[in-house]
């Protein structure tokens, strides 16, 4: 991870402080970062730190119409992948 990947993921998780009162921003934030990340997808340890409850923001943006598959990669690591955009 670079400087700047660092700096982004800093705003990212500022603009998420306090999701639990606005779940949209939270929401936003974990599309956001699966859409950047692209094919490589993100890990769950990447969108935990993003937004602690980030596995019901996925479940709303698949109920959305979002496609993201989730792919285990251990015991415990999940990579989760953005393949389309809404159906």
């Amino acid at each position: 991870m670079d400087s700047r990947e660092v700096i982004r993921t800093h705003m990212v998780v500022e603009c998420c402080a306090g999701a639990g009162t606005d779940m949209e921003n939270a929401k936003t934030a974990v599309l956001t970062r699966l859409y950047q990340r692209g094919k490589l997808g993100a890990t769950n340890a990447e969108l935990n730190i993003i937004c602690f409850r980030y596995g019901a923001r996925i479940f709303e943006l698949r109920r959305e119409g979002w496609q993201i598959d989730t792919m285990c990669e251990g015991v415990g690591a999940y990579r989760y992948v953005l393949h389309k955009r809404r159906r």
